[in-house]
């Protein structure tokens, strides 16, 4: 934009926080940005409405192509989905989280209707993640702390960045969880996992 004019939809009365929350973000490539926020035809031809409407889609479209590819969760791909967390060391027993109801714990982090669905579309397979954990513990009885100390270690690091949006806190986490996977199973694999430990209070404050 030219230095000193508003971008293109500016809304001078949200604060900061609103004008970077995820619900008033959409990514988009370079050149698609250039189109959308060119003065004064990006302005008209992508209205709030329109945009908002695009963004919807897409995210309709890639939960229904997870839902799709994953209907249930196998330990095969639980096991790759956390590969990672060999190489986390476990925590020192200074946190407690007690367990409280998911919904009571989806409204305490203000979290968004996009989040809250897909927390209840993974919670039908937490069982799986359950019975995972205690079939590796088995073997490796620091299993289940060293899972929870990589996404704790990586939840406090977020907040020490000043993320303090339970919104952007779990966007980001989901992130984490993902960890580049190309695999819609295995996306969804970490992602239960993540809301495993949502469910049972060990990651996410109260």
């Amino acid at each position: 934009m030219n230095r000193g004019r508003p971008s293109a939809r500016f809304d001078a009365s949200m604060t900061t926080e609103e004008r970077n929350s995820l619900s008033n973000l959409i990514y988009v490539c370079r050149n698609c940005h250039a189109k959308i926020d060119a003065h004064p035809q990006g302005e008209k031809d992508y209205p709030v409405e329109r945009l908002l409407a695009i963004k919807h889609a897409h995210e309709n479209m890639v939960a229904a192509a997870m839902e799709d590819a994953m209907v249930t969760v196998s330990f095969s791909e639980l096991e790759e989905a956390t590969r990672w967390i060999s190489e986390i060391s476990p925590p020192s027993p200074d946190h407690d989280f007690s367990r409280i109801s998911i919904e009571n714990k989806i409204q305490k982090n203000g979290l968004s209707v996009s989040s809250r669905n897909l927390i209840k579309n993974h919670l039908t397979a937490t069982p799986q993640v359950r019975s995972f954990i205690q079939a590796l513990s088995q073997e490796d009885p620091r299993f289940p702390d060293r899972l929870k100390s990589g996404f704790l270690e990586h939840y406090y690091r977020l907040r020490k960045e000043g993320i303090s949006s339970g919104e952007d806190l779990f966007d980001k986490m989901c992130i984490f969880a993902r960890r580049g996977f190309k695999d819609f199973k295995i996306q969804h694999a970490a992602e239960t996992v993540l809301v495993y430990l949502f469910e049972t209070c060990e990651v996410f404050e109260q």
